[in-house]
């Protein structure tokens, strides 16, 4: 676990208050791009790692994207992100969530 990540949690600091530090949502278009994404995926991984996946839950992570990008760009970060292989565990969880609420809308 990166240092950063360490002192944030031990500071009592979760996943939405990096996301903002961080400044995500000026990623924009280029979130795939954003070492600045990464650092905050690589947050929610060891966030949940140690408090516990339902201290943020699948939802929340995917609904934090849909804030800076439409649904087909995080579907194609998600399948970047399974290329890193300490994300690739948690893209794949929060893909699945993606993929079963795109079958529940038909």
């Amino acid at each position: 676990m990166k240092l950063s990540n360490k002192l944030w949690i031990h500071w009592g600091k979760n996943p939405n208050d990096v996301f903002q530090y961080l400044k995500i949502s000026k990623a924009g278009a280029k979130l795939d791009e954003s070492k600045k994404f990464i650092q905050w995926f690589r947050f929610v991984k060891d966030y949940r790692d140690k408090k516990g996946a339902h201290w943020f839950v699948d939802y929340e992570i995917y609904h934090s994207l849909l804030k800076v990008a439409p649904e087909a760009k995080i579907a194609t970060i998600l399948q970047s992100l399974k290329d890193i292989k300490d994300l690739k565990n948690l893209a794949e969880i929060v893909q699945n969530y993606q993929f079963k609420l795109w079958v529940g809308r038909k």
